[in-house]
């Protein structure tokens, strides 16, 4: 079934999220760096089970739920509950796909839905524009060794990467929210990848300085 999505208003979202979150390195880590959201309350299963006294398999529906959930209140307010014995990149993958639930404001865990969460997910934990960055400044030569620095599942790892051998023209396209990621990232970049000469970055900081 074709679902209208609007992709770039989902990258928007996953990149005004990430904003939000403690840290500025590579990988990202949603499990182990708290987001900014006083509407947003992340557990592990075990942590919950720990702080309510209902065993696990009670509300994960005798451990239906595996990976993790998230329940969105009408007020706005979400919890997302995952496991954590699970694979650290499924783990954070789980826990990036229920931000976006209540980032883009979900009420119901239709295909659509998930599509969406999907793709937040995977904007968030290794955002095109990060790839971008790095082309601009010269050092992009081969799209499955950077994404090998975002520690992904094999799974979300073999998707972004066909996403990006598919649609490796949208690393020109710009999105309202490209200037957050940079900002965010900036010092780790300027340290891992410091702008070669010629770059189109380089380049920029040239003119900068020019015209300071």
């Amino acid at each position: 079934m074709y679902y209208a999505i609007d992709w770039g208003a989902v990258t928007a979202a996953a990149y005004y999220a990430l904003y939000s979150i403690n840290s500025g390195t590579l990988p990202i880590d949603p499990v182990n760096n708290s987001i900014i959201d006083g509407n947003l309350t992340i557990l592990s299963y075990q942590r919950y089970s720990e702080i309510s006294g209902v065993p696990v398999a009670e509300f994960t529906a005798g451990n239906e739920l595996k990976d993790g959930f998230s329940v969105i209140k009408a007020s706005g307010k979400s919890i997302v509950l995952y496991d954590d014995t699970a694979y650290h990149p499924r783990k954070k993958f789980t826990v990036a796909h229920e931000i976006g639930h209540h980032t883009l404001a979900h009420t119901v865990h239709g295909e659509k839905e998930e599509i969406e969460a999907n793709f937040f997910a995977s904007q968030f934990l290794a955002p095109t524009a990060i790839f971008k960055e790095i082309k601009n400044r010269g050092h992009l030569d081969s799209y499955a060794r950077l994404i090998r620095l975002m520690e992904l599942s094999r799974e979300a790892e073999k998707k972004k990467l066909a996403y990006l051998e598919k649609y490796g023209d949208v690393l020109s396209h710009s999105n309202i929210y490209d200037d957050y990621v940079y900002e965010k990232f900036k010092a780790y970049l300027d340290l891992h990848f410091p702008p070669k000469k010629g770059s189109l970055r380089w380049v920029w900081n040239e003119n900068l300085q020019r015209i300071n």
